[in-house]
């Protein structure tokens, strides 16, 4: 039996090692990278790096997969012995719960706190409202003095999804939560993906229905964020990967978006008649320039190699915008809304603790701070 000489074994495990080492290098030279890019972007965004705290201490299995924040009731705060407690809130005459994430102690010592209203993503058919990407970012909101809202919303047939975050928007312009001590007139809505496509039309809704506040009613929205949105269910701006043949087995058709299909056949259930109600883009565009005119600033994050939602949604939703506004009778310039792209990101980039991530997700919270005074 032959065997390959002691040296050419040494110099074959050293190549391997060095090739290894290599390798690592230039991913983390590729994060660092993507952070100062990152940086750059919110920078743009108007927010300084030097201005952007870290983010506290995340529990440790959620440096390895954020979805590690589902098994936490209580976090590390921005400072030594603070921390951060989460509590789950039913909704009345709802099916929806909701999670409150709260700095101990916070609502009696300071009430009126900044709201952040939260909607995971998922794929309108999974995650959770402890199981997201963006828990490190509530996590700092929290421990400094905001009042931040989950939602978990019911996920079976549409629109359940909009309905739950209905009921869950109006709870927190009511009573209980500023008992609790929310001051909804300093209201922030945030969404990723699924998540992203929800907060968008529940922006069109709260616009509507003119944003007043009162014991059932909408807060003046102050800011939209969101992360990675899916704003174009339909995929008009065909942005997203198709066959170019049909499979009439599993009801696709032809060239037909990706997207287009799933959200057909698992999210609407084959019921075409429910398009009209899950396309905010559409309903921005048939409400015109006054409705963009009010319409929040927006910052939109987003993957440059996002394939799932793909970075033209983000860019359609902000163009729109900006074109709108500007065929107003009073045209205004939409000077706060802007787009950050973090190089090789792919959809959910922050799903694992990067450079990029963390750095995308403190300056994110840092962006949200001047919104509500």
């Amino acid at each position: 039996r032959s065997s390959a000489p002691v040296g050419y074994t040494q110099w074959s495990a050293i190549g391997s090692w060095g090739v290894a080492a290599l390798l690592s290098a230039g991913a983390a030279w590729r994060y660092r990278n993507a952070a100062e890019v990152v940086k750059s972007g919110f920078e743009a965004a108007g927010v300084p790096r030097e201005t952007v705290k870290p983010l506290p201490r995340s529990p440790l299995c959620a440096y390895v997969h954020a979805y590690s924040y589902y098994f936490c009731s209580r976090l590390s705060g921005d400072c030594s012995g603070e921390s951060v407690s989460i509590s789950t809130v039913t909704i009345p005459n709802s099916q929806s719960t909701i999670d409150v994430w709260l700095k101990s102690g916070i609502a009696t010592e300071r009430p009126g706190l900044p709201v952040l209203f939260y909607i995971h993503g998922g794929g309108w058919r999974g995650g959770h409202a402890r199981a997201h990407p963006q828990g490190p970012m509530l996590q700092a909101l929290a421990s400094r003095g905001w009042f931040v809202v989950s939602v978990e919303y019911r996920k079976s047939r549409w629109p359940e999804h909009l309905d739950d975050c209905k009921a869950a928007l109006h709870w927190v312009c009511s009573k209980a939560a500023a008992d609790m001590g929310a001051d909804a007139s300093r209201l922030t809505i945030s969404g990723t993906s699924a998540g992203g496509h929800i907060a968008s039309l529940l922006t069109v809704n709260a616009l509507r229905e003119g944003g007043v506040i009162d014991s059932s009613g909408y807060a003046n929205l102050r800011g939209l964020l969101l992360f990675y949105p899916a704003v174009d269910p339909k995929d008009m701006c065909g942005a997203t990967a198709s066959f170019p043949f049909g499979l009439p087995c599993l009801g696709y058709r032809a060239k037909q978006s990706f997207l287009d299909w799933f959200f057909h056949l698992a999210v609407l259930r084959r019921d075409s008649a429910l398009w009209s109600t899950c396309q905010p883009l559409q309903d921005l565009q048939d409400e015109g320039p006054e409705m963009a005119k009010r319409w929040p600033p927006t910052l939109v994050v987003h993957g440059s190699k996002d394939s799932v939602v793909p970075v033209a949604h983000g860019e359609a939703l902000l163009k729109l915008l900006a074109d709108l506004a500007a065929e107003a009778s009073a045209p205004v310039e939409r000077c706060e809304d802007h787009l950050v792209v973090v190089p090789g990101g792919r959809h959910t980039f922050d799903l694992t603790s990067t450079a990029a991530s963390r750095a995308a997700l403190a300056a994110s919270a840092e962006w949200l701070g001047p919104r509500v005074g």
